[in-house]
């Protein structure tokens, strides 16, 4: 026994925050890689805009997606900054909960509230990867342009911020 709660127990509670360790960094593995191909999307789009073979039509395209990719790297950066900062969290919680049971320490306030801005950071970390995920849409957008290709978006994702809203009819 360690304390007064039995070694299992005391396993058992510490085992929560251990997976909510692994599930964050299987996320920031994922944002990691996310990162590194943008980045070098971002490399070999600027490297195109240098040449002397590129159009001044097409060196505007690639311009305004270097800044759209820009945003998703920035998108990336904070999911990576904010799973970084939940892992610090669960670690505290996890080393907390030790110390708890075995007696240093009476904090289960504290240890609750660094499981749940733990997990908030992660709610977090989530929202700025689909923010990022939705942003590939305008990268897309402006690749298809010069094709004259319509991009079929699913209908629930929303206007274009350069279409028109289309008039109605009128019911008479």
């Amino acid at each position: 026994m360690i304390g007064e709660i039995p070694a299992l127990q005391t396993i058992s509670a510490a085992v929560t925050p251990v997976v909510m360790l692994s599930a964050c960094g299987t996320l920031t593995i994922s944002v990691n890689s996310r990162q590194q191909h943008l980045s070098e999307k971002i490399r070999a789009s600027a490297a195109e805009s240098r040449t002397n073979l590129v159009s001044p039509e097409r060196r505007a395209q690639l311009h305004e997606q270097i800044a759209v990719f820009r945003q998703r790297f920035l998108f990336s950066w904070l999911a990576s900054i904010t799973l970084y900062g939940a892992i610090g969290c669960f670690l505290a919680t996890t080393l907390g909960i030790l110390w708890t049971q075995r007696g240093l320490s009476s904090g289960e306030p504290v240890l609750l509230a660094f499981f749940v801005v733990g997990l908030l950071l992660m709610l977090s970390a989530s929202c700025f990867v689909v923010a990022e995920v939705s942003y590939s849409w305008r990268t897309l957008d402006l690749e298809m342009r010069d094709l004259a290709l319509p991009l079929h978006r699913p209908h629930w994702f929303g206007r274009r911020h350069e279409e028109e809203p289309q008039n109605e009819p009128e019911d008479l």
